[in-house]
């Protein structure tokens, strides 16, 4: 997901770069100046730059999704006002950057450029900012107004300039790549080949009702959507065979549209020089497992008395546990675990002696057990409440 909010932070600790803005009045009747200027290719977006305006030189910090204008000269960048622009494909979780500042104040929203903005003002270490953060069928933007001047004038959206800037933002939420292909509604990527390591399936993410299923098949990442419209990305990790080295990576962003990929957002691979260690989580287990097991053990019944639920000990030498949940019509078994934290956790079971393919916990409330499942046990709803007999 684009620069999601580490990059937030990265750009804003460099250059105070945020999402940010004003709005204009809509009952201004005076009409706008024309303003002049050049159309300046950031990457995955363009803009105007009005005379008098230069493109700052950011650096290791520049990228196709972000760019800095600064009222003045291109060296004047952190001494002159600015317009800092950040663009996130549609695949991106943007959160606002407003948690960061200080006595901020909601401005109006409005709409420019394809996109519905709305907007804030806030303060940073005495600093003051305007942000307008936009959102569209192409993705989001943050814009962000900041003065590092001393005696300037403060900035406003309201600015015929400022103005100009947000309605030329044209961007491109889609990309070619020699590596990934769409045929048919499937995405194909193609991954490069390392000796000793094999490439994993790794987090996925998908918006509204989009349903996707990924594998790897001969040396290729192929994305099948099942159904639904929205956004999707898959990244895979290239690990070596016991998984504790991670010599690179990928993600493929997929804009889905009927069941079918439509449209390529991003496309990132990169193998690294030296491999990198994959450090598993460092925890301590705490566990009471004696007290769970006494609390699991037992007869119980929900809210209604519609159900009972039987769990007793299966292995004498592990935590192991055989759950059975009866109605006057079914008869639900498994076998279930504790889990390090407290929690019972099933991953196969049965209804009427036929395997349904489900995932299902059991938490504990207080004196209750909390039984959650997922899809394929009957008519039984999640987050079912029981209580113990006796």
């Amino acid at each position: 997901m684009k620069k999601i909010i580490t990059l937030f932070l990265v750009v804003f600790l460099m250059i105070c770069l945020c999402s940010c803005g004003k709005n204009s009045g809509d009952d201004d009747q005076t009409p706008e100046p024309e303003i002049h200027g050049t159309i300046q290719d950031f990457g995955r977006f363009s803009v105007m730059i009005p005379d008098g305006w230069a493109k700052a030189d950011l650096g290791e910090s520049q990228t196709g999704f972000t760019g800095v204008i600064v009222h003045g000269k291109a060296e004047d960048f952190m001494e002159a006002p600015q317009v800092s622009i950040m663009y996130f494909i549609p695949t991106e979780i943007v959160l606002s950057s407003r948690g960061f500042y200080e006595d901020t104040k909601t401005l109006d929203e409005f709409d420019a450029a394809g996109f519905h903005w709305e907007s804030w003002s806030g303060t940073f270490q005495e600093l003051s900012i305007i942000c307008a953060e936009g959102s569209g069928d192409a993705g989001s933007i943050a814009v962000s107004l900041q003065d590092f001047s001393s005696d300037a004038s403060p900035m406003s959206l309201d600015d015929p300039e400022i103005k100009a800037i947000i309605n030329s933002i044209v961007v491109e939420p889609t990309i070619e790549s020699d590596w990934v292909s769409v045929d048919n509604g499937i995405a194909t990527a193609v991954l490069p080949e390392v000796e000793g390591y094999q490439w994993e399936c790794g987090i996925m993410m998908s918006g509204n009702d989009v349903e996707v299923e990924a594998e790897i098949v001969d040396g290729k990442l192929v994305i099948t959507p099942l159904g639904g419209n929205g956004a999707f990305y898959q990244t895979a990790d290239l690990e070596n065979e016991d998984g504790s080295l991670n010599m690179g990576t990928i993600k493929v962003d997929l804009g889905i549209k009927d069941g079918k990929v439509v449209a390529l957002y991003d496309a990132v691979s990169e193998i690294y020089d030296e491999p990198k260690e994959i450090e598993g989580p460092d925890f301590e287990d705490n566990t009471d497992y004696e007290f769970l097991d006494g609390f699991y053990q037992g007869a119980w019944v929900d809210a209604n008395n519609d159900l009972t639920m039987f769990i007793q000990r299966a292995d004498p030498s592990e935590y192991i546990y055989l759950v059975t949940i009866q109605s006057a019509d079914k008869n639900i078994s498994g076998t279930a675990v504790i889990d390090v934290g407290g929690s019972m956790n099933y991953t196969e079971m049965s209804v009427d002696g036929n395997v349904v393919q489900t995932e299902g916990w059991f938490m504990i409330d207080g004196d209750m057990i909390i039984w959650g499942h997922d899809e394929g046990v009957g008519e039984f709803e999640n987050a079912t409440i029981f209580s113990k007999l006796g």
